[in-house]
């Protein structure tokens, strides 16, 4: 299912989409209702355009999946963690600057 331009996961399809997946992917741990992830919104859709065809973009709702939220000890929102290989490479908690992200991304696609 795609909202806007981030696939949402679920527990169903979070080691085949993330785990498994070939490319670097950015995973949203937030909620519907968390102001701060409404701010990063509008950059982490810059990114999807800036890095679509290196990275998959994907956002997990942590009230409807919080036994995935416990697993990668997400405690506050939004975090955002990114997947290489299966494995979290790097962790951002909060709002992020639009220009450390994208260098975090750039890092994501070189490692």
């Amino acid at each position: 299912m795609k909202v806007n331009t981030i696939y949402i996961l679920t527990n169903e399809n979070f080691h085949k989409e993330v785990l498994c997946s070939k490319q670097p992917v950015l995973v949203e741990f937030s909620t519907e209702w968390c102001g701060t992830s409404h701010i990063i919104a509008p950059i982490l859709d810059e990114m999807i355009i800036k890095f679509k065809e290196e990275i998959k973009f994907y956002k997990i709702d942590v009230d409807d999946y919080e036994e995935l939220a416990k697993q990668y000890g997400i405690g506050k929102i939004p975090t955002i963690l990114l997947f290489k290989n299966g494995k979290i490479i790097d962790c951002i908690v909060g709002a992020v600057a639009r220009e450390i992200l994208a260098k975090k991304l750039e890092l994501l696609t070189l490692k």
